[in-house]
């Protein structure tokens, strides 16, 4: 081998090196958090969810105001490592503003500074009971996608009941793959009533995320979502550059 191949060997042993460092660099710097979500917003309880690259811890720092003061931890345990984070903030006041930050394994996501936000609706009547379910597996079609977030919206498809699409509900999926909710318990956009729908010929959306197990959409109608048919997660691919350019899907209104 002459020293110019040997040179350019070097060369490009470098480029395959350098991006592999740099991703194990940003991995001693902590997980990278992202698409943080709010849902099941009542009038005392809301859901706080998000994703993360690697295993890691999950909590939220909250307070009605910004200096917080209060931690709430993952709903499967303050112990619980994984991708997918949920949290839920239980006691809270009715049409009250709160203020909050994610945090896994000592990194902070405060929205840039600004801390989240989110207002809780007023104290309404018992809802009634509506039963969805479904099951969610991993790209294999077989293998239950345990830990993974499924989010449901409720949306107007005939012009009767509530205009438009519902707040979010979400659901965490089983270590059997299933997730349930109770449908009737979706408020309107403004969370000043409940979401009025018809038994069929409205949609449910439903959005199933995984973190690095994937991802999976699916609409059915409000006649067919007990059971609704399967979701299969579809993963992205791989490497440090699948990940999202931001770090939010949902900023303080």
């Amino acid at each position: 081998m002459s020293w110019r191949q040997f040179r350019r060997w070097v060369w490009l042993l470098a480029l395959l090196v350098l991006p592999l460092s740099a991703a194990a660099e940003g991995s001693e710097a902590g997980p990278f958090i992202h698409d943080v979500r709010v849902s099941n917003v009542r009038d005392v309880y809301v859901t706080v969810s998000w994703v993360t690259d690697g295993y890691a811890h999950g909590e939220v720092r909250y307070g009605t105001t910004p200096a917080l003061g209060q931690v709430a931890s993952d709903d499967r345990g303050a112990a619980y490592m994984g991708r997918t984070h949920y949290v839920g903030l239980t006691g809270l006041s009715p049409a009250t503003l709160y203020y909050f930050d994610v945090v896994s394994d000592g990194v902070v996501d405060d929205n840039g500074g600004a801390h989240y936000q989110v207002t809780t609706g007023p104290t309404l009547s018992p809802p009634t009971s509506d039963a969805v379910w479904g099951l969610v597996y991993q790209e294999d079609g077989t293998t239950p996608a345990t830990g993974a977030i499924v989010y449901i919206q409720v949306q107007d498809a005939n012009g009767q009941g509530s205009p438009g699409q519902s707040a979010y509900l979400s659901a965490l999926v089983s270590d059997a793959g299933y997730w349930f909710a109770n449908l009737a318990n979706a408020r309107t956009a403004d969370l000043g009533a409940y979401f009025a729908y018809s038994p069929s010929g409205d949609r449910v959306v439903l959005e199933a995320e995984g973190g690095r197990m994937g991802r999976a959409a699916l609409t059915v109608d409000t006649g067919a979502d007990s059971p609704a048919s399967p979701l299969r997660l579809v993963r992205p691919p791989a490497g440090p550059l699948s990940l999202p350019l931001v770090t939010s899907q949902w900023r303080s209104r």
